[in-house]
């Protein structure tokens, strides 16, 4: 669950985006990439869930980057996982028309949905950040869902 109202210092703060540059001279992404740091700066804890990132975790400057692999191994709970995994079920309807179209690309978006909920959970994660409407906001919205 999200918390309410977290002060700067306690903050933590998880960042979607698929493109995050795994190294400081990328240009792909070095956007996202200054506004982390800069937020780190401020006190933020940050944390990116990078969906097409191969290792189960990285470190990119001091910032974690977990990708679904190591989204797997996170430990939320019995009770949770169970919520979670209804949740999944609710989380259907935001896919709508969309997964009864593309049901492959769809059930990889939910999977991804739930591996982030799992980040946020087991991370306490007050704000789930997304960059761009689709996909990664469609995985944080379903995220949203589940949390």
């Amino acid at each position: 669950m999200l918390k309410q109202n977290p002060s700067r210092a306690d903050m933590r703060v998880v960042f979607v985006f698929s493109d995050f540059p795994l190294d400081a001279e990328s240009t792909a992404g070095c956007f996202v990439f200054d506004e982390a740091i800069n937020l780190i700066k401020k006190g933020v804890q940050l944390i990116v869930f990078k969906s097409s990132l191969k290792p189960a975790s990285t470190k990119v400057s001091g910032i974690e980057v977990i990708g679904p692999i190591g989204a797997r191994n996170l430990s939320v709970g019995l009770p949770r996982q169970i919520v979670l995994i209804f949740r999944l079920l609710k989380s259907l309807f935001l896919l709508g028309k969309y997964a009864i179209k593309h049901p492959r690309r769809s059930l990889y978006f939910l999977k991804l949905g739930y591996l982030l909920a799992k980040v946020a959970s087991s991370k306490e994660v007050d704000i789930i950040h997304a960059h761009f409407a689709y996909p990664v906001g469609l995985i944080a919205a379903i995220a949203k869902v589940l949390s």
